[in-house]
């Protein structure tokens, strides 16, 4: 199949616009409350990551989600709550290209994303969000050239975790999850 420039722009625009309509879902009351910083917590917020897939969240939790659609994204999120307050959260990205010619040899490259974080101000006495996030729609199939060398491209793994600090300093770090996609 070919893509046009005309259709890449339109499954761009319907990825923002998927983008735009989740959005509003995290950030009213229904998921996130006001809450009052309290003097004191010890306690380490939850961190977790979550795809939106199909008209619904999933809870990643370090599950692989796998494609063979070079051109199919998913709406990815890192997702800190505390009862204290969440200060940050930081979605830390990687991806891994492998590429293969059977006895010719294999070729891997490992590419560090940039970290993308969302944060609030606050202390003890203020009313702040109990949650933070940071979404980012991601086409794994697109994470890497076709070829590399001459060499066919066999997989494209994309992962993340995610960071979550609270107003206090207390951090959690867990899995996010994983997309693969596989030619």
């Amino acid at each position: 199949m070919t893509l046009t420039s005309s259709t890449l722009n339109r499954r761009r625009g319907l990825a923002l616009f998927a983008v735009l309509l989740a959005l509003p879902l995290l950030s009213g009351c229904e998921y996130f409350d006001d809450v009052v910083v309290p003097a004191q917590d010890s306690t380490d917020p939850y961190a977790w990551g979550f795809i939106y897939q199909n008209g619904g969240y999933v809870f990643s939790g370090g599950r692989s989600f796998e494609t063979n659609d070079r051109n199919k994204g998913f709406l990815t999120f890192a997702t800190a709550m505390d009862h204290g307050g969440a200060r940050r959260v930081t979605m830390h990205r990687s991806a891994v290209a492998r590429y293969s010619n059977g006895a010719l040899g294999a070729i891997t490259h490992l590419h560090y994303l940039s970290a993308e974080s969302v944060e609030q101000p606050g202390g003890p006495g203020d009313t702040v969000s109990n949650g933070r996030y940071v979404a980012r729609y991601v086409v794994p199939g697109r994470q890497a050239p076709a070829t590399r060398s001459g060499i066919p491209l066999t997989s494209i793994t994309y992962t993340w975790h995610v960071e979550a600090e609270d107003m206090h300093g207390n951090v959690t770090i867990a899995p996010g999850g994983t997309l693969i996609y596989r030619p």
